[in-house]
């Protein structure tokens, strides 16, 4: 049975699917082109300002821009009509990525919903720069106003950099859609808005509700439709079964050694099936065990305890590193002996005992899946790449500040700017360029003179240059393993 909603789009309710009949349009962009795909920035809506809605993300796949909302450090939810018309479990089907928090991170994973236009895309690596949106507290109601998000078309522009905003009310819904249409104005979405957040706005914070699916596109540049509506695919009923799709992380020190769960948290050997060493982060600023407990601080002191709306139980990840509580103090170790209980305590920037990992065991990897290593501590031994061992700490990196740093705590450097110059390892130099690194999203490691670091073979005991970047070459693919 099908009928059609107070927009005038006609939804299917036997299927559950949004059919694009008589010209509505899903909201999926041509990346950067005036082309009739489906949608852009919200038209007859307001830019929002720098710094808020801060966890929006662009998502762009094969030609397609989309929108999307982080959910968790390393997942964003979006459409699954991103990904083509049947978006499968797996890796995507064309390489992709999310722009969110000052990064572009790679999509290597989705997990999409069967019964409706939703996925879950896993990231590369965490991105910790943003704090994810909560997700839905309750269901959405027959007139509750909604504030919608996305980076699609506007009435003037047809690929805006900018995120754009509008209020829209529930005027209908189904298991599965939400009916909306503009509070003022003629507003709607448009091509590039797909998987946009509609978010529900109260005292008490922002909550992510739905995302959006497909309009008319009436007043969206190009178009001549002069009818109006916006479909959503309702997210308020699915809080579990996003929950459900985010696996735990383990959260490793620097040092290799994982946080283990209990009155006063410790430093353990890290053992994947541990239960005890599995933490969520649901996205409300705690961080849970996998028994529902929320790492709290009491004094300097770290334990877990019953989850509270209390300060001492918000934690944040600011993306240098660090885990830091609410009143801004940072989790350290007194040592680096397994048992060693956590406690909390003045920030020291490039201080190793306040370095943490989430899930990743601090390996930097090349394409050909070997790892980088030290064969001595000394200065300047090079980089040189071996077999990955289990809980060698010559093979734990970080990158914070834009400094490479291994566990002996010396800093990867350069001779000289010249192509073919070994990496090597030295005391670090605050303000030294040839110490600073950037990951900028397209797997490559680069140094401030602009060259890559590559590999002239793919043997062990091959050492790391640095090369010209070359796009799609893989001996300068890295993944820093964090």
């Amino acid at each position: 049975m099908s009928r059609d909603t107070p927009s005038g789009i006609v939804i299917d309710e036997g299927n559950r699917v949004l059919k694009q009949i008589s010209g509505v349009l899903a909201l999926v962009a041509a990346a950067g082109a005036v082309a009739a795909a489906p949608a852009a920035a919200i038209t007859g809506g307001s830019q929002a300002a720098d710094g808020t809605y801060s966890f929006v993300a662009k998502v762009n796949t094969a030609g397609r821009a989309c929108t999307g909302a982080l959910v968790a450090p390393q997942w964003v939810l979006t459409a699954s009509t991103c990904f083509g018309d049947s978006a499968q479990a797996g890796p995507p089907p064309s390489p992709s990525t999310a722009a969110v928090g000052g990064r572009t991170v790679p999509i290597t994973a989705l997990v999409p919903r069967t019964d409706r236009n939703l996925v879950l895309a896993r990231l590369d690596a965490p991105v910790f720069t943003v704090t994810p949106v909560a997700l839905a507290t309750g269901p959405v109601r027959t007139g509750e106003v909604l504030r919608l998000a996305g980076y699609g078309r506007t009435a003037t522009e047809w690929v805006p950099d900018k995120l754009s905003t509008a209020n829209f009310t529930v005027q209908s819904s189904t298991a599965t859609t939400l009916a909306v249409t503009a509070v003022t104005g003629e507003a709607t979405t448009c091509k590039g808005d797909a998987g946009g957040p509609a978010l529900r706005e109260t005292g008490g914070g922002t909550e992510l509700v739905a995302i959006n699916a497909t309009s008319w596109q009436h007043g969206c540049l190009g178009e001549t439709e002069t009818r109006q509506g916006t479909v959503e695919t309702r997210l308020d009923e699915l809080t579990d079964w996003v929950r459900a799709q985010i696996p735990p992380y383990a959260i490793r020190n620097f040092n290799g050694l994982c946080t283990g769960a209990g009155a006063r948290v410790t430093t353990v050997v890290c053992a994947p099936d541990a239960a005890g060493q599995r933490w969520t982060l649901p996205g409300d600023g705690t961080v849970r065990t996998a028994d529902g407990l929320c790492l709290a601080v009491s004094g300097t002191a770290v334990g877990t305890t019953a989850c509270a709306a209390a300060p001492e139980q918000q934690w944040r990840f600011p993306g240098d590193g660090t885990l830091r509580t609410a009143a801004g103090a940072c989790a350290d170790i007194g040592s680096n002996a397994a048992g060693t209980s956590l406690l909390v305590t003045s920030c020291v920037a490039g201080n190793q005992s306040q370095q943490w990992f989430l899930k990743g065991d601090g390996t930097l990897r090349n394409h050909n899946g070997l790892c980088a290593d030290l064969s001595s501590n000394a200065e300047q031994t090079p980089i040189t790449m071996v077999a990955c061992g289990e809980g060698l700490v010559s093979q734990r990196w970080g990158l914070s500040g834009g400094t490479l740093t291994n566990t002996n705590r010396l800093c990867a450097d350069l001779g000289s700017d010249a192509p073919g110059t070994r990496v090597v390892m030295v005391a670090c130099q605050p303000g030294n360029v040839s110490q600073q690194w950037t990951t900028p999203g397209d797997g490559t490691l680069r140094n401030h003179n602009g060259l890559c670091a590559d590999l002239g073979s793919n043997e062990p005991g091959t050492r790391v240059i640095t090369a010209g970047c070359v796009a799609g070459n893989p001996s300068q693919q890295w993944r820093l393993d964090r």
